[in-house]
């Protein structure tokens, strides 16, 4: 297998077999020694479901596509172990134990291959893609993002290393993708984009300082306080944790905020200066921000368009965040990557 091979089948081509509720339910009885309802969640490449017990409290049952492999899901697994006691404030899922004391199972559902399942905690919170934005907000978003890179600052996992598609460093290998973008226009922005990576950025990060990071801050991935919406309640889907460059993540999350306003970066520079008020970025990695939030909007349109053609069925939830980033990429061509990092530094 090619390295472009391999790094495409960590987008994970393989369908995840359907698990029915009634098949959760029991899961969490056998495993868990839950007696619960289960109710379907959306999820891209897994299957999720929400259960209650006769006392109304709920858990996450999360049972993995079978394409993952299970030191990937430990890697998941332990980073969400390791946050418990490096910040236990952070409002992230908690793992449960099974009945035997293992943080997972590996069950054979139907037909399947054996497939790990968790139980995790259950956040209360409303998404943050439903709430209006404001700087308040924006500033909590980065110093949470931060708080969640000090946690894992130290952590270590012999998995942490492994290739994935939605890590950025890894752009230049998903140019096969670009033959799934439809439209010249779009195809032009994608292809300009690629190659920006490539001359400008790429050669720059074996030098930037890495670890273990969230690698999906995302508006659909954060949750608030329904009655404070400037308020964290929680972080969620570790799914793409990985070790990276540690900017990468800065400007994964500070790429949800570019806005449509006259100062289009004027929500991630709320973003960005909050961060650095509890981790300063080096002179390095501030000057690459703005061109790695443009990799990050390629990365998207890249493996979302793909997936959408193969999982028509999930069409929806896989391309819930392509058109904002599609529309991201376009606003930050039309300025010079000095231009941004200009107002990225303006009051």
């Amino acid at each position: 297998m090619s390295r472009t091979d391999a790094i495409l089948a960590t987008i994970l081509s393989t369908p995840s077999p359907r698990v029915s509720e009634s098949e959760a339910v029991d899961i969490a009885r056998e495993h868990f020694g839950l007696e619960t309802s289960a109710k379907r969640l959306a999820s891209e490449r897994d299957e999720m479901f929400r259960l209650r017990d006769a006392t109304g409290v709920d858990s996450v049952l999360k049972i993995t596509n079978p394409a993952e492999s299970p030191d990937i899901t430990n890697l998941q697994t332990a980073a969400l172990l390791w946050i418990a006691g490096a910040d236990p404030h952070l409002p992230v899922p908690r793992v449960c134990k099974t009945l035997g004391g293992a943080t997972a199972v590996r069950v054979a559902i139907g037909e399947s291959a054996p497939r790990t399942v968790r139980l995790l905690s259950f956040l209360q919170g409303r998404s943050l893609h439903e709430t209006p934005r404001t700087r308040d907000q924006r500033r909590e978003l980065g110093s949470t993002l931060a708080r969640l890179g000090l946690a894992l600052a130290n952590f270590r996992h012999p998995s942490a290393d492994y290739e994935l598609a939605w890590d950025i460093k890894h752009a230049h290998r998903l140019e096969p993708l670009l033959a799934s973008v439809r439209g010249r226009e779009k195809f032009a922005l994608a292809q300009t984009a690629l190659h920006r990576f490539e001359a400008a950025v790429r050669p720059r990060l074996p030098g930037l300082r890495t670890q273990v990071v969230h690698n999906d801050f995302s508006t659909h991935n954060v949750l608030v306080d329904p009655t404070d919406p400037d308020r964290v309640a929680g972080v969620i889907d570790f799914g793409d944790l990985v070790r990276t460059q540690l900017v990468n993540d800065v400007a994964i999350g500070a790429a949800h905020h570019l806005s449509a306003s006259a100062d289009a970066l004027e929500g991630p520079r709320d973003f960005i200066d909050a961060y650095q008020s509890v981790i300063p970025l080096s002179p390095d990695e501030f000057e690459l921000l703005p061109d790695l939030i443009a990799t990050r909007f390629l990365v998207t349109v890249l493996v979302t368009g793909w997936r959408a053609e193969r999982y028509p069925e999930n069409r929806d939830y896989i391309l819930k965040n392509n058109a904002l980033a599609w529309d991201g990429l376009d606003r930050l061509s039309h300025m010079s990557s000095e231009t941004a990092r200009q107002r990225f530094c303006a009051n």
